[in-house]
Parts: C-alpha cells; sequence; structure tokens
C-alpha cells in the first residue's frame, strides 16, 4: 500500500479524549509507515478529530473543514472524524470529505493499513505525543481564560497568589502529563447531553489493560490524568469501580498523583464514603465535577437526580481531608427554564469550587432539552455568561489569596 503524508488536527485540544484520539490515530498513522505533516497544503490526507459537544465546536469543526478545504491539494482528502460524525450526520454528510465514527474505526484500515490494525492501538497519550499535536502554546495557554482576568492583574503583587496560581493552571492545562483512557460513554441520559449519540454506552477497559499503558508512560515527574466521558461511572459495566482502579494504581505507583477527568454528582452523593477515604488515602491534586446548575429545578429538568445542596457538602468534606485537591466545577447558563432565581442559586454555588467555569447552554438536535419550552434568547444566554463570568474573577482571585 502507499505511503501517505497526513496532516492532523482538532477542534477541541482542550479536550482529554480527543487528545486521546489523535495520539491514538497519530501513533497508528506512524506504526503503519506513513509521514506526519505540519503543512496541511502538502498532505495526501487532512484528518479534522472534530467536536460535537457544543454549538461553537461543532462551528469549529466545519470552520477548519472550509480552511483546509480551501488551501489543499487537487487530489488530496479530508477526513472528518470523531464526535460530530453522528452527532450531526446531515452536516457532515454535506461537505467534500470521508466520515468516520467512532465506530467505524475499520474505515481507517481501509485507507491506512499496512502492518497495524487501527483496533490494536491502546487509548493513551503521552507527553512527547502532546507537544507534537498541540503545535504552540497558544492552543492550550488556560491563562488566557476569561476567568483569570483580575487574577492576572494581582498576581505580580503576591507570591502567595503566584504559587497557588501555578497549581490551578497546572490542574487545568495538559502539560506535564501522561493520559490514560479508562472507559468511553456513560450511564447516564442527561436530557441534554449529545455526547452518548456519539459515543453509546458504558464500555470500560480492563484494570490491567489500563495497568500495561501506565507502566509503558511511567514517569514520576509526570501527573497520571485518567480520562473517560464519565470516570464515576468507571467499572460498573464490568464488574469493579473507579475506586479500586485508583487503589491498584497507587499501589504500583505510590509517587505517582492521579487527576479525574469527570466525577458525577450522581455517584459522588451514592459513594460519598468512598470518595472521601479515596482523597484521603491518593494524592489527587485536581478533579472535575459537571456540577451544571445551582438548582434542583433545572437539576431535575436535565434529567439529573442529586440535591445541589448535598453534593456542596461532600465536596466540603472532601476538602477537609484533601485541602490541596482543587475542584473544577462546570454550570450550564441559560438552560430552558432557567429562571432568575435559578440562574442566582447557581452563581452562588460557585464558590464551593475552587476553578468554577460557565458554560452557554448549547441545543443539540435529538435531545429531550431541545424540545423544552422557555427556551433563553442567545442575548440572555450571553449575558447570564459574562455575569457569571465576572463572579467567578471574583472567587479565583480570592480562592488563590486566601488557599493555603
Amino acid at each position: 500500500m502507499k505511503c501517505y503524508t497526513v496532516f492532523l488536527d482538532s477542534a477541541h485540544k482542550q479536550c482529554e479524549l480527543n487528545t486521546v484520539s489523535s495520539s491514538m490515530i497519530y501513533r497508528y498513522l506512524l506504526q503503519n509507515g506513513h509521514k506526519i505533516t505540519t503543512n496541511a497544503q502538502s498532505a495526501d490526507f487532512i484528518i479534522i478529530n472534530s467536536c460535537g459537544y457544543h454549538q461553537d465546536l461543532r462551528d469549529k469543526s466545519v470552520a477548519l473543514y472550509q480552511t483546509y478545504h480551501a488551501i489543499k491539494k487537487p487530489n488530496s482528502k479530508i477526513i472528518m472524524y470523531g464526535c460530530l460524525v453522528k452527532i450531526d450526520n446531515e452536516k457532515v454528510s454535506s461537505l467534500d470529505l470521508i466520515p468516520i465514527s467512532f465506530t467505524d474505526n475499520s474505515l481507517l484500515d481501509k485507507l491506512f493499513f499496512q502492518k497495524m490494525n487501527y483496533a490494536k492501538m491502546t487509548p493513551y497519550c503521552d507527553s512527547k505525543t502532546h507537544n507534537i499535536l498541540v503545535r504552540t502554546s497558544k492552543d492550550l495557554n488556560i491563562s488566557h481564560h476569561p476567568n483569570f482576568i483580575l487574577a492576572r492583574f494581582f498576581l505580580p503583587f503576591s507570591r502567595k497568589m503566584k504559587t497557588n496560581y501555578n497549581r490551578m493552571i497546572l490542574g487545568s492545562n495538559h502539560h506535564d502529563k501522561i493520559f490514560v483512557q479508562i472507559s468511553q460513554g456513560c450511564l447516564g441520559h442527561c436530557s441534554y447531553c449529545v455526547i452518548k449519540k456519539a459515543k453509546g454506552e458504558l464500555l470500560s477497559r480492563s484494570i490491567d489493560e489500563i495497568i500495561t499503558d501506565i507502566t509503558y508512560m511511567y514517569d514520576s515527574s509526570k501527573i497520571l490524568f485518567l480520562v473517560a466521558d464519565d470516570c464515576s461511572s468507571y467499572g460498573l459495566d464490568i464488574g469493579t469501580s473507579l475506586f479500586q482502579l485508583l487503589k491498584t494504581i497507587h499501589q504500583k505507583f505510590p509517587d505517582l498523583p492521579i487527576q479525574i477527568s469527570y466525577v458525577s454528582p450522581n455517584l459522588l452523593v451514592k459513594f460519598q464514603n468512598e470518595y472521601q477515604e479515596l482523597f484521603q488515602q491518593i494524592s489527587i491534586p485536581y478533579t472535575t465535577i459537571p456540577f451544571q446548575s445551582g438548582s434542583n429545578k433545572i437539576i431535575k429538568k436535565m434529567e439529573r437526580s442529586y440535591d445541589t445542596r448535598q453534593v456542596v457538602e461532600i465536596i466540603k468534606k472532601i476538602k477537609q481531608v484533601s485541602p490541596h485537591t482543587y475542584f473544577e466545577g462546570h454550570f450550564i447558563v441559560g438552560f430552558p427554564g432557567e429562571t432568575v432565581l435559578d440562574f442566582l442559586k447557581s452563581l452562588f454555588k460557585t464558590h464551593y469550587f475552587d476553578y468554577p467555569v460557565a458554560l452557554r447552554y448549547s441545543e443539540s438536535k435529538g435531545t429531550k432539552s431541545a424540545s423544552f419550552p422557555q427556551k433563553k434568547s442567545e442575548m440572555t444566554k450571553q449575558l447570564r455568561y459574562l455575569v457569571m463570568t465576572f463572579f467567578i474573577n471574583i472567587i479565583i482571585l480570592y480562592k488563590l489569596a486566601r488557599n493555603p
């Protein structure tokens, strides 16, 4: 088979799962004798690792296609890979490209196979590969996020704030980390989520497979980043659990800090004692909680089953036994039916997180929330996003000055 020159890009470099799948494609191409280029105009194939999570990222995926389609060689081909292929198949099918979803990986073998099947690629990304995939420092410069506007102004005046800021940035960015995917899909059925359409039901890897990947990439100077659509549901489909996985990793690599990408509030409540023990025994410097709303009414409309006050109390208890763990919390603003009071409840609860993140609600075809009444205008969503972002700036500034 002919050896091709391939250009690889991603629509969402801040997505850990996107990072891992890009790494898999990168390693797969090299092991099959193909050449990776940084010049799209010279490539035989241009592969865009798409994202369908939010309308902005869907638009970015299409914008990348349009950019590369305009400059590519006449006979070169564009491949759209990943989430968007199933999330908006109608849009992708209208473009002059080859669509390949997560469930159609065998199509890569029809184009590029020489000695290694894509199915044999394991889902991890070492720091060296990550640095190659991220071409410029601006791609993942989390310090330029709007959440840090106030912090950047005051940092030069406080050594303590600068130290805490560097710790927070270390957790938020992807530098000096090794990524291992532990599962795909989830057990939830959130009314707004479209990712399950692309990923399907929960599919966990075995603990032995994960340990093998970590052993291969082991570096005590790095942070191990466990990634999944929902880390907290890991193992529930194969008779194990995230707790067993983390204890096994810690026993084999006791000096390796472990970062967890997503912990569902539902499972945090269900296994609160286990989580408190876990954070007390293992170094977990950073984790992400998709809290989504401070209003129980909105949580119910999202078809997520937890009491926001109970989740907050559990986080406070974990912080007591693991004070150096940074909690990132995601908040969706402008969800259908969200009143000013609901928004204020979310605004208030952001202060329980070290690094709150505001996300504008994005309607997705095929989800239940797309048919909900009382939709918010784009102006309302943008206004609430700006108000929350301003409030988050104050919270982060306070946390940086207060944390030990």
